[in-house]
């Protein structure tokens, strides 16, 4: 029943019926990036998330509990590879907020998106 409530909440603010776009802001020490997120669907739960002219990486372990939607990525850059977790938070307006956090649980920057587009 938890479970089922929680999937209704998230659905409440993600689209039920197909993909949400998010533009994504994330802040790294004193850089900002524009990333993009893209929710593809939720039975099963699978999106992507794209740093542009850097990577895209298909989200991985994706789960939403209550206002929470948690997933992580295997980023690529400069030849590297380094997994990156991702807390979130729904907001009013369709946003979402939170930290982006390294496999070791050490903060990497903090995230705040904004949903653009809703099929």
């Amino acid at each position: 029943m938890k479970t089922t409530t929680a999937l209704l909440l998230l659905l409440t603010h993600f689209s039920a019926h197909g993909e949400s776009i998010y533009r994504a802001t994330t802040t790294i020490g004193n850089r900002t990036f524009q990333d993009i997120l893209i929710i593809e669907s939720f039975n099963p739960l699978k999106g992507t998330l794209t740093v542009p002219g850097v990577f895209s990486a298909p989200i991985q372990d994706m789960n939403g509990l209550g206002d929470s939607l948690n997933f992580g990525i295997v980023a690529k850059e400069r030849g590297e590879e380094f997994k990156v977790y991702y807390k979130l938070k729904t907001l009013p307006g369709y946003a979402l907020k939170g930290t982006a956090n390294l496999e070791d649980g050490g903060l990497l920057g903090t995230v705040h998106a904004q949903r653009i587009f809703v099929e």
